[in-house]
């Protein structure tokens, strides 16, 4: 099941790198987001390591 779509914008639920980035794509084989942080940045995650993000929500 999808819990994110394309142009979400997610935040990484690693405490250490609380990056906020937008979902990309969905790779159905893998069962990941492909994340864009940057202009150069960006990998794959799984639902359960991001949340969607709502400004101002810690």
């Amino acid at each position: 099941m999808k819990k994110f779509k394309t142009g979400d914008i997610v935040q990484l639920l690693d405490p250490n790198l609380p990056i906020v980035g937008l979902v990309m794509t969905r790779d159905s084989k893998k069962n990941k987001y492909l994340i864009k942080f940057s202009a150069g940045q960006q990998d794959y995650y799984s639902e359960e390591e991001l949340m969607l993000y709502v400004h101002g929500q810690k």
